[in-house]
């Protein structure tokens, strides 16, 4: 059971996490919007206005804190917030141009693995080493589906679940299933309601990172 000591560390790292995530959010907020491709529609980029981007800081943040409740593990806290919110800008430049930029996920990815390795003899190697092959198989098993059917899956869109399989695998492996499932179920409802809505039509192009990213936060949350 988590003593009331370990409930105060998760809820003090989790505001950190969203003061922080708020901060940075409307530091990097240009910077995001100069990785949009030019010619990408303009009535999107309001994802990356410095309030949107503020906002989805502050909130990871908050999932942050949350991963460290579901892991009882608060030295993971500086990878888990790197992570997420290297999937959360990525995200939100996907939902501005349908890019996910390779600056933001595979440094992420980067940092974040280096960050859990540094704590392994604290939080035991077999969670650290497990997580990061968990990754690379999603990785590695995605990439073959995507090069076997190209529309089934975009490339970037498996990069992105490979940051974020790092993330969820850190609590469990078999967490990772329940992001991608969520990721699948959420962004079939919202693609399910554009339909319907006439806002999209059969072709349409519709950004899967940001539910990528939600399916994450499902995971995480129900950890």
């Amino acid at each position: 059971m988590v003593g009331t000591m370990d409930v105060a560390i998760w809820q003090v790292l989790a505001a950190t996490g969203a003061l922080l995530g708020a901060v940075v959010g409307a530091a990097v907020a240009p910077w995001l919007i100069s990785l949009v491709p030019e010619g990408a529609a303009s009535g999107r980029r309001w994802f990356l206005t410095r309030p949107a981007v503020v906002v989805v800081g502050a909130v990871v943040g908050l999932l942050a804190g949350a991963h460290v409740r579901a892991s009882i593990e608060p030295l993971l806290w500086p990878s888990a917030l790197v992570l997420l919110a290297a999937a959360a800008g990525a995200g939100l430049v996907d939902a501005a141009g349908h890019r996910l930029p390779d600056v933001l996920v595979l440094r992420g990815w980067a940092v974040g693995a280096v960050l859990a390795c540094a704590v392994l003899p604290w939080v035991g190697a077999a969670r650290v080493l497990l997580g990061v092959a968990v990754s690379a198989l999603c990785w590695a098993v995605l990439t073959a589906v995507t090069l076997a059917a190209p529309r089934a899956l975009g490339y970037g869109d498996v990069k992105l679940l490979g940051l974020l399989a790092l993330a969820v695998a850190l609590l469990r492996p078999g967490a990772v299933v329940t992001a991608v499932v969520a990721a699948v179920v959420l962004g079939g409802v919202a693609a399910l309601l554009l339909l319907v809505t006439r806002r999209a039509a059969a072709g349409t192009h519709l950004a899967f990172g940001p539910w990528l990213l939600a399916g994450a936060a499902v995971a995480i949350l129900t950890a």
